[in-house]
């Protein structure tokens, strides 16, 4: 093969011929097309295209066209034999980033500048479709060998697929971390470069979540209580809101959290208060800042915990509000003075020596009790008195690395955990036993929900994936040993009867849901 010596000035495009000898090259300056035999090392055709520059060329599937994308927004369709031009039209504003032929030449796809991708007829230049979405320039589009996907990926760090007679996304590209039930048991909110609701029964996306700032995670995400709103804390110290209806961002908080001089900030927690009108967040600046859900309007700050936090949450009867700081310091708040009523600062000789560090509780569903851990793998449980005492129930040396979650059940009568051991543990709410060990994650858990009717747990880990576990045998026959079989896996980075280029029958390396097992232990 002999490379190209015609000067065609910061070639963008290229395509190879329909023999696999001739290469068409496109370039900024001049705006020319040239046809290079690869063999003879000699231009076969050049010809003018666009007045500013290529940037893609994409050949037809029957090899008797091509197409063209332009720095000043335009496609043009092409003869290959004869070089003519077909048609050219205006497709986007701005410059075009890529293009790219229905497997059945009928249709183009292009992305660009605009943030937008679109469909058009190949024959007449026509916009078929139009997907909005994209938060920042589109870089490249692609069609699937069906026909049934889109492709598209950008710089907001997203990749989205696409239905071409639809007009949203219905796939994206999660990641990992977080995960929420909705009050009614339906859905599961879950973690990623974008986010996503699935259906908790069938493990599907039902939405997507508007984008966020690029590439932002968020650390957990909640519920309203009426189930209609999601918000999110990021590691980036922002918060958000989402319709959970349409997955629009109704609020974005960018420096919710902000520490000066720090390598990172983080927004560490987020809770809804029972009414639906307030949401809470805390960061690792100490602070809690208690916000107004319809307005996204900052209502009170709080700076009495003296080192970053762990936790807040809202009792169930909305009375009072809970936080915990790395210092093992706790603080219950009464909501209609939002003075501070009862505050723990729990000796770690109580429970073991080691026992400081990231504190995350959870209220008891009659608000009545309160459940903490810590980074050193405990848990300990008190009962809030009358008269501002509190009597602690019992403490346990639960799991031998941090603690990332822990949530009470519906019902008031089992805790779950979940640890960097990478395994998900159910406990009795009243004495502290070991009912049941959820095993199979290759990385750590990080958060973990209940269903509304106690039986199922949802819980996601850092090899991003969702597991929906059957919790029933921690209520049926605690203590034993079973061999049943493990939770439903929901990657939804591999779903392969909805995501397209992934073979059905060898879905890649993923671990199966015969992979994990799970095992009840007698309580020590």
């Amino acid at each position: 093969m002999r490379a190209p010596t015609k000067d065609v000035f910061g070639i963008r495009a290229m395509t190879w011929g329909p023999t696999g000898r001739v290469l068409l090259l496109g370039g900024a300056f001049p705006s020319t097309i040239v046809f290079w035999d690869t063999v003879d090392g000699k231009p076969v055709r050049e010809f003018d295209t666009h007045n500013r520059g290529t940037t893609h060329i994409a050949r037809s599937p029957e090899g008797k066209r091509f197409a063209t994308a332009s720095i000043d927004g335009d496609i043009g369709v092409w003869n290959l034999e004869s070089g003519e031009l077909i048609h050219e039209f205006g497709a986007h504003n701005g410059h075009i980033s890529s293009c790219g032929w229905s497997p059945d030449g009928k249709h183009l796809v292009s992305g660009g500048e605009d943030n937008l991708v679109r469909i058009w007829n190949a024959e007449t230049g026509q916009q078929v479709n139009l997907f909005p979405g994209h938060r920042t320039l589109v870089r490249s589009v692609d069609w699937s060998p069906k026909e049934d996907w889109i492709v598209s990926g950008s710089n907001d760090g997203t990749v989205r697929f696409w239905r071409p007679d639809e007009s949203q996304d219905a796939l994206l590209i999660p990641g990992r971390g977080a995960v929420a039930w909705s009050p009614d048991g339906s859905r599961v909110v879950s973690n990623g470069l974008l986010h996503v609701i699935l259906d908790s029964r069938t493990g599907q996306i039902v939405k997507a979540l508007e984008p966020t700032f690029p590439g932002s995670s968020m650390h957990v995400f909640a519920w309203s209580p009426n189930g209609k709103m999601i918000a999110g804390a990021g590691y980036r110290g922002e918060a958000y809101v989402w319709d959970a209806a349409s997955g629009r961002l109704l609020h974005s908080i960018p420096r919710a959290h902000i520490l000066e001089n720090a390598i990172f900030d983080e927004t560490r927690c987020i809770a809804w208060s029972a009414d639906n009108r307030l949401f809470a967040t805390c960061g690792m600046d100490r602070l809690i800042k208690i916000w107004e859900a319809s307005s996204g309007k900052l209502l009170h700050t709080f700076n009495e915990h003296t080192v970053p936090l762990g936790s807040v949450c809202w009792s169930p009867d909305g009375r009072w509000f809970a936080s915990a700081d790395w210092g093992r310091d706790i603080k219950i708040r009464a909501t209609d003075t939002w003075q501070i009523e009862w505050e723990i600062d729990q000796d770690p000789a109580s429970i073991g020596a080691g026992a400081g560090g990231d504190y995350t509780i959870a209220w008891s569903p009659d608000s009545n009790r309160l459940a903490a851990v810590n980074a050193s793998g405990q848990i300990v449980a008190w009962h809030l008195l009358d008269e501002k005492k509190i009597r602690q129930l019992w403490a346990v040396e639960a799991h031998t690395s941090i603690i990332r979650s822990i949530a009470w059940s519906p019902d008031g009568s089992r805790i779950a955990s979940g640890s960097e051991d990478r395994s998900v543990k159910i406990w009795d709410a009243e004495t502290g036993r070991e009912l049941l060990t959820l095993e199979g994650y290759s990385q750590m858990v990080k958060s973990i929900a209940w269903s509304p009717d106690s039986r199922r747990l949802a819980s996601a880990g850092d090899d991003q994936s969702l597991r929906i576990w059957d919790a029933t045998e921690a209520y049926e026959n605690p203590g034993g040993r079973a061999n049943s079989n493990s939770a439903d896996r929901v990657d939804v980075r591999k779903q392969t009867d909805k995501r397209p280029g992934i073979d059905n029958q060898n879905p890649g390396n993923a671990d199966s849901a015969d992979d994990a097992r799970r095992t009840k232990t007698q309580g020590k």
